[in-house]
């Protein structure tokens, strides 16, 4: 069955219908859930729109840990080994970028709207209420339990970063977090609903606006970078910030953006190749539903083999590349009985082709190919051969021009799917909350007055 527009229409309506009963009872829930069902209406509706037009890009995202080494696998694989991303953790990899052709480069931020800012700093507001509310509530019970202790209760500051954190949703945490950080300079609020467009020294340029520190970091959307590379043609790059992140708001904007991508490319460091903690971050982190096929690549695989034995060199990169698809397996089975209800995108990661990369190695090799320069922290004892060899970019090429033959079948089976894709997506937010209603109705049942009062 192909995509029809009017049903998808007809269930996104439906949907809306559904916020407006959400809202009405927001107080019996916690409203993080109730933004999480109105996120999956708001990527619906733009897939809806990308579904109808004649000939979309091809949408791939680049995922992975911070400090993975997703700027250097970018520059190395798709734009020819240039420098077109800084390397370091910041500024690039501080915002999500979209990355696509244009015969002129240059660099579009798109600040946040003012409906958009307004809904922030009103959450941010919430986020304020709820944690007075408990502290309030905790300050209370604690004098009552500990009448006679010495001990006083603990800040405010130290309750909202040990207790109440843990519970409050990403939504509101989010929300406060980019309020803080505009903090004295709401001048730039000026700026909301507007688009900067950046030519010339465009990576300078751009540290004022997604740089660690950057003046508009706190308003960014995200940055559009348009660069004169033909093969890009068909195709739009995601590149996204770290899966861990600590910035919870950009965070839980990749996860929106990659719910869009058609194609997710998995990087995770040979060092610690595809670890537990990594494929937690990755189930927590991607989408169920919508993206098609999965990539796995380990990257700054020269970093790995530092920790084989001394030898020969191609014993140690097989040892090492066998002995990273053993550990790959081990944990993907162990990450598929702890996640069961994630079975969707683990099925996927599990059944991806294994690549393995060095940025460094590939580097080295086309310089020498070149007959540039080495710099002082490269060995120029490797030759070329053993150096495009660990470097894996040929392989990496290979499969991306394998995925562009497959686009017109990669974006039909996701337009096929977009309503069944919403629909799982919408019943486990409403899952959560009849979840949490449950819960609530239970404990009003069973408990005792004064039980529900120190709750």
């Amino acid at each position: 069955m192909g995509f029809d527009p009017a049903k998808a229409n007809a269930y996104l309506q439906q949907a809306r219908q559904i916020e407006q009963t959400l809202s009405e009872h927001q107080e019996l829930f916690d409203e993080g859930k109730s933004l999480d069902f109105q996120s999956v209406t708001t990527t619906l509706e733009t897939e809806i729109q990308r579904a109808q037009q004649d000939a979309r890009k091809l949408s791939i995202g680049i995922v992975g840990a911070m400090k993975a080494g997703k700027s250097s696998f970018l520059n190395a694989c798709i734009f020819g080994g240039r420098d077109v991303l800084p390397k370091a953790a910041t500024p690039m990899t501080a915002a999500l970028t979209r990355i696509r052709y244009s015969e002129t480069p240059q660099a579009t931020v798109h600040f946040y709207e003012r409906k958009d800012w307004e809904k922030i700093e009103d959450n941010a507001q919430k986020y304020e209420e709820q944690l007075n509310t408990k502290y309030s509530n905790y300050c209370k019970i604690y004098d009552r339990s500990h009448a006679d202790s010495t001990e006083g209760v603990c800040s405010k500051q130290v309750f909202e970063r040990t207790l109440f954190q843990q519970d409050v949703s990403e939504v509101l945490k989010s929300a406060k977090e980019l309020t803080q950080m505009v903090g004295s300079n709401s001048a730039i609020l000026e700026h909301l609903g507007d688009a900067d467009v950046l030519d010339g020294d465009i990576m300078a340029k751009l540290q004022d606006y997604v740089g660690a520190r950057g003046r508009f970091t706190p308003i960014v959307n995200y940055v559009e970078l348009e660069v004169n590379l033909p093969e890009l043609e068909d195709l739009e790059i995601v590149d996204t910030p770290g899966l861990n992140d600590p910035i919870v708001s950009r965070s839980y904007a990749t996860r929106q953006f990659l719910r869009a991508c058609d194609v997710v490319i998995l990087l995770s460091p040979c060092s610690q190749f595809m670890d537990a903690n990594t494929v937690g971050l990755m189930a927590n982190g991607l989408p169920d539903n919508g993206v098609r096929k999965v990539i796995v690549v380990g990257s700054k695989l020269d970093s790995g083999l530092l920790n084989e034995p001394k030898g020969s060199f191609a014993v140690a990169s097989q040892h090492a590349l066998n002995s990273y698809k053993g550990q790959f397996r081990n944990t993907m089975q162990q990450a598929m009985r702890n996640n069961p209800r994630r079975a969707g995108i683990m099925e996927k990661i599990s059944e991806s082709d294994l690549l393995f990369v060095s940025s460094t190695c590939s580097s080295m090799a086309r310089k020498q190919k070149q007959h540039q320069p080495l710099s002082p922290a490269e060995n120029p004892d490797f030759d070329e051969t053993l150096l495009s060899s660990i470097g894996g970019i040929n392989k990496v090429l290979k499969m991306l021009e394998a995925v562009r033959q497959q686009k017109a079948e990669i974006i039909h089976g996701k337009n096929n799917t977009l309503l069944e894709t919403a629909q799982i997506n919408h019943l486990r937010a409403l899952d959560k909350i009849q979840q949490e209603l449950s819960s609530s109705r239970t404990t009003l049942k069973n408990s005792t007055s004064e039980q529900l009062l120190q709750r």
